[in-house]
Parts: structure tokens; sequence; C-alpha cells
């Protein structure tokens, strides 16, 4: 976890992580849990004295014999902290984590008016309203237009409104998915 430029490393109390990708959400998140004994900081749990509050980065990297899964170059930030127990100075720690583009879409409300194309609208509202890179999205083609207005949703609201109105390029069936995974965001056809 980091705080104000400095890392703390979490594997001396590591108990679990579940990683939770979905194509029924637009969004990834995570649930982080470990004892926290105060390793890395002078005094105090590590909880207390940061102190940890929200929106703190976490960067994840797990070892295995079988490879690496490395979600450093896309990090987490901590969402809410709930102490699962507490033994003397020991407390074990569940933090639940969201990708940055959650983090982001809480707070951003979308406003206007949109008639293009349903994927060059998306793809417009992800870029200029959450940040979100281009070689973070994989959008695939959608065959029609249609005219829309924000009217206050966040831009995941957005992408799930446009999900069943869509249809592929390809001349498919009607219908797509807008989910959230490790690579980035997607909408594509069913």
């Amino acid at each position: 976890i980091k705080k104000g430029g400095t890392s703390y490393p979490l594997q001396g109390g590591f108990v679990g992580l579940s990683y939770y990708e979905s194509l029924l959400s637009p969004h990834l998140s995570a649930t982080l849990t470990f004892i926290d004994t105060g390793f890395g900081v002078q005094q105090g749990t590590l909880r207390s004295s940061l102190p940890i509050s929200g929106k703190e980065p976490v960067e994840i990297t797990i070892t295995h014999p079988s490879g690496i899964l490395d979600f450093d170059s896309y990090y987490f930030l901590v969402d809410t902290v709930d102490v699962a127990g507490q033994d003397g100075n020991k407390e074990i720690i569940n933090l639940r984590l969201i990708s940055q583009y959650e983090d982001k879409n809480k707070t951003v409300k979308v406003e206007g008016a949109y008639d293009n194309n349903i994927r060059n609208s998306l793809s417009n509202i992800l870029t200029s309203k959450l940040g979100v890179p281009t070689n973070r999205l994989s959008l695939e083609n959608t065959e029609n237009s249609l005219s829309f207005k924000g009217t206050n949703r966040t831009p995941f609201e957005i992408g799930l409104y446009l999900a069943p109105r869509s249809r592929p390029a390809n001349n498919g069936a009607p219908g797509f998915v807008f989910y959230e995974t490790q690579s980035g965001l997607n909408f594509k056809a069913l």
C-alpha cells in the first residue's frame, strides 16, 4: 500500500486476496485481507499510523511457481477499511479495493447530448470524463447510432444503458456487455 509517497509492504501479514471481474459488472473490485501488526511503521498498526482512510493506491503482485500476476500497472484504490477482528495490537483488516476508474466514476456526471455511433460516443465519454487512455479501451464497433442525453448519469451508467441498444458492426445479434478487466474497459457484442 502507498501513502505519502512511501510504500508499505503487506506480505508479512498477507491472509488472502479475492479478485472480482464479471461480465455483469462495469467495474472490477478486490478484497485484500491481512493481519496488521504494525510491520513497516514505527508504532501502532499500519491502519492507525498512516492512517489508512481510503483512496490510497494498492499495487498487487502475486508470485507463484506457475508465474507472476502483476497488477502494478493498473493499481487499485482503497475504497473502505473493515476491521474484521482484533487481538491485542494485532488487527485483521479487510481492504475493499476498487479500480481507479470506478473511483472517478463515482463523482463524474455526464452532461450534454450525444448523436453519434454508439461505440464512438462511449469512447468519447470514457476518455474525456474518466481519463481512460485509448490503449485501455477495447470497444467493439457498433453498426448503429443513437441520440441520447447524459442526464447526470455516470459514465458507467451510460455504458450499461448503451449495451442493450447496440448492434455489432458484423451484423450479429443485438446486445453488448460493458465490463472492466485488469487490461481495461470493454464493450463487446454478446
